[in-house]
């Protein structure tokens, strides 16, 4: 069980179920906590996060030197100023795009060799996946590109990789995709991305994830009045 925080203002330190948690120091960027070894499963639980915005903070983490932001780029909002989501999965799963705290990258999907004459375009998915089972698993990994109509347009295997416990890996393939529709400003066309994990032969779908195509400004950026995209066309889930 992963908390992510989009956004803290500056400096947090996490409880659960009144044990300390971790200490997040940065005032900028998202904050990933693991706690499925602090939570009580079956029964309630308290999460407390302890926030402070005092500029003349002396960092822990950092020798003592004070955060360097603040206005005109980095305004002191206080508190827990963006989102904050529980992320639930199995043992064998998708990580998040958290490398600060959790040392974990995410999923990460693009495009490259653009030809908007032709609606064509490569497109790159590339997943981290995570083994913290106590034994070695094998992981089999595959991708679906749905477009805007919920209709299956790509679907291809990304391989397949045995974990040992405790071990990150990342699956990648690359895509000829053909007859895109690329986003602009007046064509809001997006695709979704999904990747799904099965585990040791099992035809379960064990964890998935989606990105939309407004996930890859590339693609936005070039497939500008042609025929759409989204990230520029794409969306991960």
């Amino acid at each position: 069980m992963i908390l992510e925080f989009q956004g803290i203002g500056r400096v947090a330190n996490f409880y659960a179920n009144g044990v300390w948690v971790g200490l997040h120091e940065n005032g900028v960027a998202p904050y990933g906590l693991d706690i499925t070894t602090n939570v009580i499963f079956g029964a309630d639980n308290v999460i407390a996060v302890q926030v402070n915005n005092d500029e003349n903070y002396k960092t822990v983490n950092y020798g003592g030197v004070g955060l360097p932001y603040g206005q005109p780029f980095n305004p002191n909002f206080g508190g827990l100023n963006r989102d904050v989501t529980l992320h639930s999965s199995d043992k064998l799963y998708h990580t998040l795009p958290l490398y600060r705290d959790l040392g974990t990258v995410g999923t990460h999907i693009f495009s490259t060799n653009l030809d908007t004459l032709n609606k064509t375009a490569i497109v790159t998915i590339q997943t981290e996946i995570k083994n913290d089972y106590a034994i070695p698993q094998t992981v089999n990994c595959d991708a679906v590109v749905v477009d805007r109509d919920g209709n299956a347009v790509m679907s291809t295997s990304l391989g397949q990789q045995t974990l040992a416990a405790g071990q990150k890996t990342t699956f990648s393939t690359n895509v000829n995709m053909t007859g895109l529709h690329f986003w602009s400003p007046d064509y809001h066309y997006l695709y979704q991305v999904y990747t799904i994990l099965s585990m040791n032969g099992s035809p379960e779908r064990l964890d998935s994830i989606s990105l939309d195509s407004s996930s890859d400004p590339a693609m936005c950026a070039i497939l500008m009045n042609q025929t759409n995209g989204g990230s520029n066309s794409f969306e991960e889930s």
